[in-house]
């Protein structure tokens, strides 16, 4: 109702991921304006210094928002359940709108999963480093900096194919 409206009158569109822009192209066929991908920037000084060094014991992070059904939190809780030997690590904000999803996703989980608070910084930077994979269970996504992060520290990183970045993914091994 109020976005066809305002993408038709645009000058321009710019998208995060080359899959989004066949998103707006059909849901505004007719735009004539260009529609130009400019990935998110990324920065990395907090990360210099830090390189992949896998933990001993197999862990799992996360982090972002805890919405459950954007997220995928419950299909991030789903394959922690299914492998007990490993931890699983959720890192987000303490707003009011993530208390009460943090509320239902730990009622919810297995002993192998444990909530923190959002980290930035240097405190970031040492958790994708000592983590065995990081994990994006997303439905939808534009493209989450924190895989970026991760990816530039060497983290090896699983996304859903259901987010559009995952067609990067795929294109570059």
């Amino acid at each position: 109702l109020f976005e066809r409206p305002r993408f038709r009158k645009a000058a321009g569109i710019s998208v995060v991921t080359p899959k989004e822009k066949a998103e707006v192209l059909s849901f505004v066929p007719d735009f004539g304006g260009p529609v130009a991908y400019i990935p998110n920037a990324v920065e990395v000084s907090p990360l210099d210094g830090y390189t992949w060094s896998p933990p001993a014991s197999p862990k799992i992070s996360y982090l972002g928002r805890f919405d459950i059904i954007h997220k995928g939190l419950d299909l991030f809780l789903e394959i922690a359940r299914r492998a007990p030997q490993v931890e699983f690590h959720l890192y987000g904000p303490d707003d009011d709108a993530s208390k009460k999803s943090k509320k239902l996703l730990m009622k919810s989980c297995s002993s192998n999963v444990f909530f923190h608070t959002a980290i930035f910084g240097a405190e970031k930077a040492s958790v994708l480093a000592n983590s065995t994979l990081y994990l994006q269970m997303s439905r939808w996504e534009g493209f989450p900096l924190s895989i970026a992060e991760a990816m530039y520290l060497g983290l090896p990183c699983a996304v859903a194919s259901s987010t559009n970045f995952a067609s990067l993914f795929e294109e570059h091994g």
